[in-house]
């Protein structure tokens, strides 16, 4: 399994867009149970980091916890 958590409250899950579909603000909330206190890592194409980042805002959090680096194919 590659979930894996640390001492510094740190956690990596990976969602796999080929079993799961597209990752968006619903199947991120109940994958964690309060974005509004975290900070957020989007590691993904351009498109996708934008998409996230328009629904994390729409839902109040704060875009100062949103994080992101991207990729391309």
């Amino acid at each position: 399994d590659l979930e894996t958590e640390s001492a510094c409250d740190f956690k990596v899950i990976p969602f796999y867009s080929d079993q799961k579909g597209h990752l968006d603000f619903e199947q991120t909330r109940n994958i964690v149970d309060s974005l509004h206190d975290k900070d957020i890592l989007i590691c993904a194409p351009s498109k996708m980091i934008a998409s996230l980042k328009k629904e994390f805002a729409d839902k109040r959090i704060p875009l100062e916890n949103i994080h992101s680096e991207e990729f391309n194919f």
